[in-house]
């Protein structure tokens, strides 16, 4: 996970949605996240950070290792 820039979020919450089942990780200081056992099929990848517009994305996961990418922009929230 990336922002515009290129910078990698750490701490973002990562989800993918497959097969009915949601399957949640946190971003590691290179904005990587690690999601196991995720079966073969068409995926839903959904990350949220506090500072960012939510991303998402749609792919699809086959047998072995698989990479998605992901860039979300940042947001601003007025608060009163």
């Amino acid at each position: 996970v990336s922002s515009a820039d290129g910078a990698p979020i750490a701490d973002a919450l990562v989800s993918v949605s497959a097969a009915g089942v949601d399957h949640l990780a946190r971003t590691d200081s290179t904005g990587a996240a690690r999601l196991l056992g995720i079966a073969p099929g068409a995926v839903t990848l959904r990350v949220r950070r506090v500072g960012f517009a939510a991303g998402s994305a749609r792919g699809e996961v086959r047998r072995g290792d698989n990479e998605m990418a992901i860039t979300v922009r940042g947001s601003t929230v007025t608060l009163e």
